[in-house]
């Protein structure tokens, strides 16, 4: 398991809360309470991936954030 490049699961919230400035953060919120670690790997997957564009990059990102969003509240 390769070392993540956020040494905390705030500074990954703050990296992905950057993506869509500030509209996410509630959502964010609730998954990293819900589920730290997937914070910490979805920032580092959306960091390291060689995205053909920025705007690529948000999209994949507010989807798979939805998805963990529906599951961390029916939880």
């Amino acid at each position: 398991m390769t070392e993540s490049k956020f040494p905390t699961i705030g500074s990954a919230v703050l990296y992905l809360n950057s993506l869509h400035h500030g509209e996410l953060l509630d959502r964010l919120n609730v998954v990293a309470r819900h589920d730290p670690e997937w914070i910490r790997n979805i920032a580092d997957i959306t960091m390291a991936f060689d995205w053909p564009n920025e705007n690529e990059k948000r999209l994949m990102f507010k989807w798979s954030l939805k998805e963990k969003y529906v599951t961390a509240i029916n939880s």
